[in-house]
């Protein structure tokens, strides 16, 4: 195991929440492929990169037990209801609690 590895799953146990990390790590590299799946461990949170040195797609934050997973997305989602935003940019915000 890399260090880089041991220090991003060291960041999701210290808070209970390695198994939720690996799970949404585990599924997108089956998604989209390991190559568009790089962990860049910070000191409290791991962002998603799109390839080495490349634009961070998504973000995960360790919670206790859960993650805040923070993601980044080109234009806003196409919604149903009728609201409209100011905003630039959009994120999606999702608590995952464990079972």
């Amino acid at each position: 195991m890399s260090t880089k590895t041991s220090e991003v799953i060291g960041i999701f146990a210290a808070k209970g929440a390695d198994k939720v990390h690996g799970a949404i790590a585990s599924g997108l590299r089956d998604r989209i492929g390991s190559r568009h799946v790089i962990e860049g461990p910070k000191q409290t949170s791991v962002r998603l990169l799109a390839s080495e040195g490349g634009t961070a797609y998504a973000g995960l934050y360790p919670r206790k037990g859960a993650v805040l997973l923070n993601i980044r997305l080109q234009s806003p989602p196409k919604s149903s209801c009728n609201s409209s935003t100011n905003s630039r940019s959009t994120s999606v915000n999702s608590h995952l609690p464990t079972r």
